[in-house]
């Protein structure tokens, strides 16, 4: 990162862009092991601090001064709206903008921040489930219900905890039982942030078909992360996985399923949309091509199969040419 991350400047440096030029660095959540947090609970998949703090660092010379930092909570979804208001687009104008610009926190322009919310949730399956491994936060206080990222559901009632985090930001205390008064608003909020994002936003949890068009990428290049998977996570060996696709230049494919060599002979199956080939696997096999495979303009559904014996599975990696 950190060698990248001199490249960067210093190619800005010979484009002489340096001090007209934002550079935002943040990660995705904590680390995927249990290292470092600067003493805040959890990890990577964890609604606890250390599982969703993250460092914001900003640079842009010829605007923001060197040194200056806020303590004000804010999440992702302020990114976009901080970035067009840099750029000078009306806020005002955009639409379904749930962030907010820190453009005024960094200048030291924020006379008045008024105090906010910011809903975190993260498990696994296609949609959200109600309290279901989530964190609610603002300035103070932090409602979460720490129920695993791993699952699709939670077994039993929701065993809530509430912190006050500007006394306890390691999450030690819980203050729950303290004081139902925060617990239930805080509950009613994360309830109505819950219902306008699945109700009230059309289609809001469909997955977008991946575009297959030749004309800015030959081949396409599928992995697990893109796919659907229909018995667990994608990382895992068994997992099998469906992609969705939307064909935009329709005509003759090449299909290649890409795998770790095989120890024993098997079945490689291509179904596309109900319709299905097959072709041998041989021992020592890593990849395995259809050629001449049709592809029809619109949504295909992609689902591909390794078959060795009882064990079934997808590949690791699959190309798409025309």
């Amino acid at each position: 990162v950190d060698d990248n991350m001199g490249r960067l400047f210093q190619h800005l440096d010979r484009l002489d862009l340096t001090e007209n030029t934002l550079v935002i660095f943040l990660v995705d959540n904590g680390p995927n092991g249990n290292r470092y947090v600067a003493g805040f609970s959890g990890r990577k998949t964890m609604v606890r601090e250390g599982g969703i703090r993250s460092p914001l660092l900003l640079q842009w010379p010829g605007k923001l001064d060197p040194g200056k930092s806020s303590d004000r909570i804010s999440a992702h979804i302020d990114i976009a709206p901080t970035v067009l208001d840099a750029c000078g687009i009306n806020l005002k104008k955009t639409r379904g903008m749930d962030g907010k610009s820190l453009l005024p926190l960094l200048t030291g322009k924020a006379t008045d921040w008024p105090d906010r919310q910011i809903v975190i949730q993260a498990h696994r399956g296609s949609e959200p489930v109600l309290f279901h491994n989530f964190a609610l936060r603002n300035q103070r206080w932090k409602l979460l219900h720490p129920s695993g990222f791993q699952t699709e559901n939670f077994d039993g009632k929701p065993n809530f905890e509430l912190y006050d985090m500007e006394r306890d930001p390691y999450e030690m205390e819980n203050l729950a039982t303290e004081r139902p008064d925060i617990l239930e608003r805080l509950k009613a909020e994360y309830t109505k942030w819950f219902i306008d994002v699945s109700t009230t936003r059309p289609d809001n949890y469909a997955s977008p078909r991946i575009q297959i068009n030749p004309q800015y990428e030959n081949p396409v290049v599928l992995t697990r992360q893109d796919g659907e998977h229909l018995n667990g996570a994608p990382f895992r060996p068994e997992s099998i996985g469906r992609w969705r696709l939307d064909v935009v230049k329709p005509g003759s494919y090449s299909v290649k399923f890409r795998f770790k060599p095989v120890v024993k002979a098997g079945t490689a199956v291509l179904n596309l949309n109900g319709r299905k080939v097959l072709q041998q696997i041989s021992v020592g096999d890593s990849e395995i091509e259809f050629s001449k495979v049709h592809l029809d303009k619109g949504p295909v559904d992609l689902l591909p199969i390794l078959i060795f014996g009882d064990q079934i599975n997808s590949p690791w990696k699959i190309d798409l040419s025309r």
